[in-house]
């Protein structure tokens, strides 16, 4: 039974897309020095989006998977924790206006992938395997991520570089803006 932060947090990001639970959910938080919590974080949306007055709505379906591995690294006096995490894959599938777009880390390959695919490639890549530092309360509430914020700029650094184009650059922008 896995009883670190690590789930709680995870849990919390998951209910957060969610819908809301109906009644409030205790985990009790036990950081210890050496565990190692591996998750599966699967989201799906469904909606409709209009992009500028020229387009119509498109409605849209997306499903998001990504692992995640936590290894508490220290545990203070106080019995707040540090924790190492590490995105070892990501995985996406969408369709939008009847535009299909799948990608899985796991299994990409840029030389047989469309120009679609390859942007979700280099940005994911440069996520997936990075490994970040992960600072947690003696009640399991995440109080700072460092090298999350630098790994961002690098994917749409990245993906800017690549894609050579304003429009997409102007894009990227705003995205790693928000």
């Amino acid at each position: 039974m896995i009883r670190t932060s690590t789930m709680i947090t995870a849990l919390i990001s998951i209910f957060a897309l969610t819908a809301q639970a109906a009644d409030p959910i205790e985990f009790k938080v036990l950081h210890k020095k050496g565990r190692v919590t591996t998750l599966k974080i699967v989201t799906k949306s469904v909606g409709s989006m209009k992009m500028g007055e020229a387009i119509p709505e498109q409605k849209f379906t997306q499903t998001f998977e990504q692992g995640m591995r936590m290894t508490c690294l220290k545990v203070n006096p106080d019995n707040s924790a540090a924790y190492d995490m590490v995105l070892p894959y990501a995985a996406m599938s969408m369709n939008m206006g009847g535009m299909q777009m799948n990608f899985d880390s796991r299994s990409f390959d840029p030389g047989k992938a469309d120009l679609t695919t390859k942007m979700l490639g280099m940005m994911f890549s440069v996520l997936t395997g990075k490994h970040f530092k992960l600072e947690m309360d003696e009640h399991g509430n995440t109080t700072q991520v460092t090298g999350m914020k630098e790994a961002m700029k690098d994917a749409f650094a990245k993906l800017e570089e690549e894609a050579g184009s304003e429009q997409v650059s102007q894009m990227l922008q705003q995205m790693n803006s928000v």
